[in-house]
This record gives C-alpha cells, sequence and structure tokens, in this order.
C-alpha cells in the first residue's frame, strides 16, 4: 500500500502546484491524507498582513484516537526494522528535504512565520543535518555488558523501543524543531503521533513529506495539526492514552507543567523543553567582534560600542516588500506589545534606552526594532 497524496502533497518529483499556500492542509493518519472526521477547520493568517492563507483541517479526539491506534499498530512491524533500512531513509529524507528550497519552502515560511530567506535556509539545512546525523545513530544503540556472580554467565542490557510518542513541536524554527520531536523516537524504531502548531502547519508539514517520500512506512507518522480552541482536549487525550507511553513537548513552562501533571497522573516520561531567557555573558578576555556577532543575531565599554554599531546597520521591516530584511515581524500584535512592555517596564526600572525607538509599526503592527538596554 502507498500513501495517498493530499492537496499538500502533489509527486515529489514534480513542480507542484502554484497557488499551492491556497489549499487546505489536511491531516496526515497511517499514509493517508483526510480531513477532521467532522470536518472541522481552522484558518491560518498570515502575521505580518493578517490576512487569511487557507484553511487547516482541526483534528478531533476521535482523529487523534485513530492516529494513536495506527501508530501503535505500525510500530509491530517497524520496531524490527533493520539499522540500515531506518539509515537510508533518513539519509534520503535529508536530500529530500532540502530540495523543497527550490520549490515551495520559501514562500510557506514567509507566509505562515514571516520568515527572511535566511532564517528558512538556516531551518531547512540545519533540519536537513540533523537527519543526516540521526541516521548514523541507527547503528549506534548500543546495549551493555554486566558482570555477574554466578560462573559461566554473562547478563546483557538491550535497548529496545517502547512504542508510541506523542510530539508537540512549536512555530518559531518549525522544520528544526519538528525534526527534533520526531526524529530520534523513529530512528530508534518507535512511532510518532505529531501535533503542530496551530501558526505553522504547513511548516512543520515539509518534514512529514520529505520522510513519507523517502518511503517511511505507513503509520509510523501521523501528522495532526488542530484548532487553539481543541488543542488543550486533544493534548490531554494523547498524554493519557495507555497505548502513548513517551511525550516529547518544546513551548512554554506554563504548558508544559500542564502536560507533565498529566504524564505524571499516568506514570509516563516526558522531555519538556521549556521557555525562559537566554542571558550572555561576555568576559573582558572575550573576542569581541565574535561576541557582537554572537549577540546580534550590556557588557563592557567597548563591547557596547560594536553592538551599537552593528545593530545600527540591521534592516528591520516587512520582509514581504522589501529585500534583505534582517529581523521581520513577530509572529503576532500581542507578542509586539509585550516586548515594547517589557522595554518600557525596563526603562521604569532605572534601565537606559541605548537603542530602538519604543514603536511597532508594520501592516498588522507585528515590527518592532531591535532595543538595546542598559543597567
Amino acid at each position: 500500500m502507498t500513501p495517498n497524496a493530499g492537496p499538500t502533497e502533489a509527486h515529489e518529483h514534480s513542480s507542484g502546484p502554484s497557488n499551492l499556500m491556497d489549499q487546505a492542509q489536511l491531516l496526515y493518519v497511517d499514509g493517508r491524507y483526510q480531513p477532521s472526521s467532522d470536518g472541522a477547520t481552522f484558518l491560518v493568517n498570515n502575521p505580518m498582513t493578517s490576512h487569511r492563507i487557507y484553511n487547516c483541517a482541526s483534528a478531533s479526539v476521535d482523529d487523534y484516537s485513530l492516529a494513536i491506534e495506527n501508530a501503535h499498530e505500525a510500530y509491530q512491524s517497524w520496531s524490527k526494522t533493520g539499522p540500515t533500512a531506518r539509515r537510508m531513509i533518513f539519509l534520503k529524507a535529508a536530500g529530500i528535504l532540502e530540495s523543497y528550497l527550490h520549490r515551495d519552502a520559501g514562500e510557506i515560511m514567509s507566509q505562515e512565520i514571516s520568515a527572511p530567506d535566511y532564517w528558512v535556509k538556516i531551518n531547512i539545512h540545519s533540519t536537513a543535518g540533523t537527519l543526516r546525523e540521526v541516521a548514523g545513530l541507527a547503528t549506534q544503540i548500543r546495549g551493555e555488558v554486566i558482570p555477574t556472580d554466578r560462573p559461566g554467565t554473562t547478563a546483557f542490557m538491550e535497548r529496545q523501543p517502547v512504542g508510541v510518542v506523542f510530539g508537540i513541536a512549536p512555530w518559531n524554527a518549525p522544520v528544526n524543531l519538528t525534526a527534533r520531536a520526531i526524529a530520534c523516537p523513529l530512528i530508534c524504531r518507535n512511532t510518532v503521533v505529531l501535533k503542530p502548531s496551530e501558526y505553522s502547519p504547513k511548516s512543520q508539514h515539509l518534514v512529514v513529506r520529505a520522510l513519507a517520500a523517502a518511503g517511511l512506512p505507513l503509520g509510523c507518522l501521523n501528522f495532526l495539526p488542530t484548532s487553539p480552541k481543541r488543542t488543550p482536549q486533544v493534548t490531554e487525550f494523547a498524554v493519557k492514552h495507555p497505548k502513548v507511553l513517551r511525550v516529547t513537548f518544546t513551548g512554554s513552562d506554563r504548558v508544559g507543567r500542564i502536560i507533565g501533571g498529566w504524564a505524571a497522573e499516568c506514570v509516563k516520561q516526558c522531555i519538556l523543553e521549556l521557555g525562559g531567557n537566554a542571558p550572555v555573558l561576555v568576559f573582558d578576555d572575550a573576542n569581541i567582534d565574535e561576541a557582537v556577532e554572537a549577540v546580534v543575531f550590556g557588557a563592557c565599554e567597548k563591547f557596547k560600542a560594536k553592538l551599537l554599531a552593528k545593530v545600527a546597520t540591521v534592516k528591520t521591516g516587512n520582509h514581504l516588500e522589501y529585500f534583505g530584511v534582517s529581523f521581520s515581524g513577530l509572529f503576532t500584535p500581542a507578542s509586539a506589545r509585550r516586548v515594547i512592555e517589557l522595554v518600557k517596564s525596563a526603562v521604569h526600572g532605572g534601565a537606559k534606552l541605548l537603542a530602538g525607538d519604543v514603536e511597532i509599526t508594520g501592516p498588522n503592527k507585528t515590527i518592532v526594532r531591535p532595543h538595546i538596554l542598559e543597567g
């Protein structure tokens, strides 16, 4: 049996339709593209313009139940697949994913997450690298020999897959973080049910497309976007489902606590990467030029001066209108307002504003220039 090609999954070696972004995104369950069980959909909007891009199928609890059952069934054969076969699928998928740079990846990520061209390339190339690196792990899943007290006997420990893994990946680096949620579980012979962000289904679906086109067997990877309204219900259902034995989540600490609590009720292991700040410490013996390059993409006076000079050259604006934009809009108007609130709060608390105009611009009020504070 071969996977059914959905509206967003034309033959991988064809040029594909030019109006791909106008097509609805369907669920991908057991190798088939299908609408939600009750026909529900939700809108995916362009964060820069707030205009509708497309309708996306909204998975229900019934859809998740079916996907988990199919993943459990697929596990019975995938868990017996040899390392060479798994490695070859991942290596092929890496090449297919990179080919999307010349097809629709740029348009998809630009429309969904306001990604400038350089960010599209970083996501695709780094994800292809992740798939190639993970492919090499297929033969590195080793056990351990353990000494025993009984003469003539040897004990050994063998690593085994666990079954169905439920993964939740965010929108901010949609291709890379999707691959990170699914690649290691799959190469270790588990199967995956993936919930993408409601903001970036098509961007995250790029990884699913590549693996399916590379020959990943039916049911091993299931892709179920759902609306914000349904997300709490389907997430709790999936986390607590008896055939889901591991959970991986990247997102906010608030949601991570909720998911961790649900998993704890069922005594399930979780991998949680939660939100937080990313401070940078620059010491007086550091290479200042290299530190500036790293931070842009306070400290001593020399560093501050070079940082301000570098930030002054950063081009911010609507990537849909201007070429060479380094920083496009934030993801939502609320995100932009939150950044400005943080800047104002810092200034009110005594910080000195060295760069930035404390303004929000853009057609959807999402563009915020880089700000530098001292204090």
